[in-house]
């Protein structure tokens, strides 16, 4: 199977009241994702769909032309970027094709009605969809048909076009617009693994998060919005069966700016049960690591770049932050150093 896009997802972090570089354990420990118990839930709040909706009509694929691809890009160890090339003024008149090793490139001709693009999962076919009907083109990475397929606005019910600038970057939901699961997302709703579930609020409330689950149509609430809480960030687990939301009991401003130190919780939410399974004090704004056994985070004062990368262990439950090495960048550098879009490497070494 081809991998045809990357997303890079900013790492953020944990602040753990009264860090001086020891480790130190938390509230509760979770387990491997993969054999998680039920906790004992602290909260007797239960999750409540909100919105239902039917699913569209039919599909109607209809192959309209060909063109010769490159070796490179039909090389499945190829990595590709796909990147709407133009100007602001001028328009945008290509969808490239980048080999992300040689830089080498190859121009697919955007037609008028051209609108926002997006790679299939499998990344054996590129995508654009029309501005002016709910239509998508199906340029092929093997062969070079491009196919033309009619598919039912609730696809793109959640995918604002762009009508006058660019063309923007969209998720697909599954592996072809004839699944009845598929839908075309904006990039920053976030879509969980798995692809079942995004993130989703159909009016912006910072008291509570809610997903969308793709299958059955329902908008689900999954923190409390009368705890007094708001909340700040969520991320996926790996495995996409847990949902790891931060929260503060003060909102805060403009790039997370606070009036006084908040008080930070982050707790984790069971997404086949949609009930809390376990909540740690002091944490914010956490990532994964790619096995789904630690939290990579940055500790929070005033804002997150002054701060160390930390890596928390969700098995020992113990905090460890790198302060040596914020130390070290200090001495050898004169102005001031900061730590931003901290992220792991696949290997999560």
């Amino acid at each position: 199977m081809k991998t045809r896009s990357v997303f890079v997802v900013a790492l953020f972090c944990v602040f753990t009241i009264g860090c001086n570089g020891e480790n130190r354990s938390f509230e509760k420990v979770i387990p491997t994702p993969s054999s998680m118990p039920a906790l004992t839930l602290t909260s007797n709040f239960t999750p409540t769909p909100l919105l239902t909706t039917p699913q569209g009509s039919a599909f109607s694929p209809s192959p309209i032309s060909s063109m010769t691809m490159p070796q490179w890009v039909t090389d499945p160890k190829v990595q590709i970027l796909f990147v709407p090339t133009g100007t602001f003024k001028e328009g945008y008149k290509n969808l490239t094709l980048v080999n992300a090793m040689t830089s080498e490139r190859f121009d697919l001709q955007l037609s008028a009605d051209s609108g926002d693009y997006f790679w299939l999962p499998d990344g054996l076919h590129a995508g654009m969809l029309s501005r002016d009907m709910p239509q998508i083109t199906l340029v092929s990475m093997i062969d070079g048909q491009i196919t033309s397929i009619s598919v039912p606005e609730s696809i793109t019910r959640f995918a604002a076009q762009n009508l006058s600038g660019p063309p923007y970057p969209l998720q697909a939901s599954s592996l072809h617009p004839k699944d009845p699961n598929f839908m075309l997302l904006p990039s920053w709703m976030q879509l969980s693994p798995d692809r079942k579930y995004f993130i989703y609020q159909e009016n912006y409330d910072p008291k509570y998060t809610s997903v969308f689950e793709i299958s059955t149509n329902q908008t689900i609430v999954m923190t409390d919005p009368n705890d007094k809480y708001f909340d700040l960030f969520s991320e996926w687990s790996p495995d996409s069966r847990y949902l790891a939301v931060s929260q503060a009991d003060q909102e805060p401003g403009m790039l997370y700016h606070f009036d006084s130190p908040p008080t930070f919780r982050l707790r984790v939410y069971d997404m086949n049960t949609h009930q809390m399974v376990a909540s740690y004090k002091d944490v914010t704004f956490p990532s994964w690591s790619p096995d789904g056994l630690k939290f990579l985070f940055q500790e929070w004062r005033d804002w997150f770049g002054e701060s160390p990368p930390c890596l928390f262990d969700t098995i020992s439950g113990t905090t460890k932050c790198y302060y040596d090495e914020l130390i070290r960048h200090k001495k050898s550098n004169t102005s001031q150093t900061t730590f931003s879009s901290i992220q792991w490497s696949p290997d999560k070494q």
